[in-house]
């Protein structure tokens, strides 16, 4: 994980002033997909956002089923060394083994969503710094000044003036 931060800070420190467009590789940084979605790209916002957001659940879900059979696991480990006939002892002996590998495999579930969860969150952050939208350049008959003078109302009488800017949806 430090390598591939690292190698996005070099890559961001390799490309022209003003290339990277910070307030969308922060946007992406907290949350995966919200620079996309800042920048009007809502498909693909919501794309990371959603694969992100299932891995962390596959995540979080596995880690509860790790710790559940954990604890199984302890406490058949106990059981088993309590002692007993023949049968409970082969029984708990059992049981304890496949605790133990259900643990075993959730675990492994785990760090691969843990790793996929990972691997989103670096293509957002490259994604944010290499593929962003395009600014437009405005034209002369969408330029701020003439935006403004479009929709600004000025009105004087001998008691008052007024100013009011009317912006229409």
């Amino acid at each position: 994980m430090a390598k591939i931060l690292c190698t996005l800070l070099i890559g961001m420190l390799a490309l022209p002033a003003g290339a990277v467009d910070a307030e969308r590789v922060f946007k992406s940084l907290v949350l995966p997909g919200m620079g996309q979605l800042g920048d009007g790209q809502t498909v693909k916002g919501l794309a990371i956002m959603a694969a992100e957001v299932a891995c962390l659940s596959v995540v979080f879900g596995e880690m509860g089923k790790a710790s559940a059979y954990a604890h199984e696991t302890y406490v058949l480990q106990v059981k088993y060394g309590l002692g007993g006939d023949y049968s409970q002892i082969n029984k708990n002996y059992t049981d304890w083994q496949d605790a133990y590998h259900k643990s075993k495999k959730a675990r492994g579930f785990m760090l691969v969503a843990g790793a996929s969860a990972g691997g989103v969150w670096a293509l957002n952050l490259l994604d944010a710094l290499l593929f962003a939208p395009k600014k437009k350049a405005l034209d002369d008959e969408e330029s701020l000044l003439n935006v403004i003078d479009d929709h600004l109302v000025v009105s004087m009488s001998p008691e008052s003036a007024r100013v009011s800017f009317v912006l229409d949806f």
